[in-house]
């Protein structure tokens, strides 16, 4: 059975697999991207919950966490502008990514 969101050149893989039109070389690019946002937000809070549940504490933050939430607020952006999602969804990546990067620098120092 084909999904019929697409246009007429979407790759059938996508469409028909993960019901989503990709057109292009970039198009699939922006989808990994969002893909590994997703992937990195979930290996970023994960363990994070884990470790807090144990705890049963939310006092401390890990090194670890800061730095998948940049990495995915980065590929977050990244897929978003690839991708041609709305400007929007663009703006709202940058605050996201400049407050990540902002809590990493301070976590360093």
């Amino acid at each position: 059975m084909t999904w019929c969101g697409c246009e007429p050149g979407a790759s059938p893989f996508f469409a028909e697999r993960l019901h989503d039109c990709v057109y292009s070389g970039k198009d699939a690019l922006g989808w990994a991207f969002g893909m590994m946002s997703l992937c990195c937000w979930l290996c970023a809070t994960v363990p994070q919950l884990l470790e807090n549940w144990r705890n049963r504490s939310v006092e401390a933050v890990s090194a670890g966490l800061v730095m998948f939430w940049v990495g995915g607020d980065v590929c977050n952006l990244t897929g978003c502008i690839l991708g041609r999602q709305l400007v929007t969804q663009q703006i709202l990546g940058m605050p996201f990514g400049a407050t990540r990067l902002f809590r990493a620098v301070r976590r360093a120092s």
